[in-house]
């Protein structure tokens, strides 16, 4: 059964998203893992963050 809390984001700010991408089987999985949830995990991950945030901001000034 999918941790539909963490989907949500209501799991501890201390978790150690390392550590959960360990226990993952799948090498994809672990990436997409630490490319969504990790953004100082690597190059591409810095710049999804930087795209997310950037459109969320995006649109909330656009919506005023």
């Amino acid at each position: 059964m999918p941790n539909i809390g963490h989907m949500l984001g209501f799991n501890p700010d201390d978790e150690d998203h390392y550590a959960v991408a360990a226990g993952m089987k799948s090498a994809w999985k672990k990436r997409l893992y630490l490319l969504m949830e990790e953004p100082s995990s690597g190059r591409e991950a810095f710049y999804v963050h930087i795209g997310v945030t950037g459109g969320i901001i995006f649109r909330s000034a656009a919506s005023h």
